[in-house]
């Protein structure tokens, strides 16, 4: 399953507020989804997100894709600079776990 880790919207018209949440990719942007990692309310005076940095990080660390809007506030709160520097400490073997491709066999004429 390809995972995604964004925003669904709540709120009044006008009134917005967004939850961050981790989902299937396939499913639409208000449906069910895996956990719930944090909210976010630009109305706010703070303009602060809350967000579970612990499990941001284990999603990622699992393979999460971010949709563009979550990445933008990841990276204002530090998380996407921190997952960075973990990819970085990896050995490379880990970095790419890519499947070997298998030696085409060729027909004998």
């Amino acid at each position: 399953m390809a995972t995604v880790i964004r925003f669904r919207q709540h709120g009044k018209r006008g009134r917005h507020h967004f939850r961050l949440i981790v989902t299937d990719s396939r499913k639409a942007r208000d449906s069910e989804y895996l956990e719930l990692l944090g909210h976010y309310n630009p109305a706010d005076k703070e303009n602060k997100p809350v967000i579970k940095k612990d499990r941001i990080m284990h999603w990622l660390k699992t393979g999460a894709e971010l949709s563009l809007s979550a990445r933008n506030i990841l990276k204002k709160e530090g998380i996407i600079k921190e997952f960075s520097e973990y990819r970085a400490s990896l050995p490379a073997a880990k970095k790419h776990q890519s499947k070997k491709k298998k030696a085409a066999v060729k027909p004998a004429v």
